[in-house]
């Protein structure tokens, strides 16, 4: 007991207040200890703007698909095109030559 009263003596008056002295308890509690501490918040914070860039990176993708879609499914040209690039087909007069490039 007579440890515990020296360290308390050594102590500044201003800060033996029990309430200041639990909040304290409590600051560091909460910044270091505590399961949802102040550097889990912070990296939290990062991954939730990393994945709100993400999101927005593939709703353009997303409104960018839509539109090509759209036009494959609307013009007849862009339906030619894709149906020659995919799946080589051909006018009845013509002739397909496929180009490999060596490696």
């Amino acid at each position: 007991m007579k440890y515990i009263k020296a360290i308390y003596g050594k102590i500044p008056h201003r800060y033996r207040n029990r309430y200041a002295f639990t909040l304290c308890v409590f600051i560091l509690w909460m910044s270091f200890f505590d399961k949802n501490n102040i550097i889990s918040q912070i990296s939290l914070k990062l991954e939730v703007s990393e994945l709100n860039k993400a999101k927005e990176k593939l709703l353009v993708q997303i409104k960018d698909i839509r539109y090509r879609h759209d036009k494959l499914l609307n013009d007849p040209k862009e339906q030619e095109r894709f149906a020659r690039e995919k799946y080589w087909m051909k006018r009845p007069d013509e002739d397909i030559f496929i180009m490999v490039s060596g490696e």
